[in-house]
């Protein structure tokens, strides 16, 4: 029990169970979860508003879009589309967790170059009692947790990505 309370998976509610291939075209890229994420904002619900947001290609949006629509991720509006279920989740133990990380690090690194007033990113190396670090751990899951619970029922009006580096795509 102790050991699946530390599991992320196990704390955080799924609306969308992707399929494995699924998850590997979702979780591939971090355009695929930044286009499903900007579909939630009202101002974001064509291929062109969001390929000039994101500045990439129509093409490439207009595929990501399609795959999106296809798995029911985002869904067809008389106005054009919207995002779908609210959450999906990927477990540390996926095959897929490693490079879902990585995508938004490396899209992180290029924010940081932007030093935007409301980005925040903290890097904290430290040395601390195995205690403290038991603490931290339980705090920060605590956290997340919380945080999920309270994006849900959120209205949707800008997209931000937490790593603990928090900025604006």
């Amino acid at each position: 029990m102790r050991t699946q309370a530390q599991r992320l998976e196990t704390r955080l509610p799924k609306d969308r169970e992707l399929g494995e291939t699924e998850k590997g075209v979702f979780y591939s890229n971090w355009i695929y979860s930044a286009v499903r994420n900007l579909t939630a904002l009202e101002t974001y619900n064509s291929i062109q508003a969001i390929a000039d947001y994101l500045k990439l290609p129509r093409s490439q949006v207009k595929q990501v879009v399609e795959f999106l629509l296809e798995t029911g991720l985002c869904v067809p509006t008389p106005k054009g589309f919207r995002s779908g279920p609210k959450r999906t989740h990927v477990g540390a133990s996926s095959p897929f967790v490693s490079r879902h990380h990585q995508n938004w690090r490396l899209k992180g690194f290029g924010q940081m170059d932007l030093k935007r007033e409301d980005d925040l990113f903290y890097t904290g190396p430290m040395s601390l009692s195995r205690e403290l670090e038991a603490k931290i751990r339980n705090d920060l899951l605590a956290f997340i947790e919380k945080m999920n619970k309270q994006i849900h029922p959120s209205r949707s009006e800008v997209v931000r990505c937490l790593n603990i580096d928090w900025f604006q795509y």
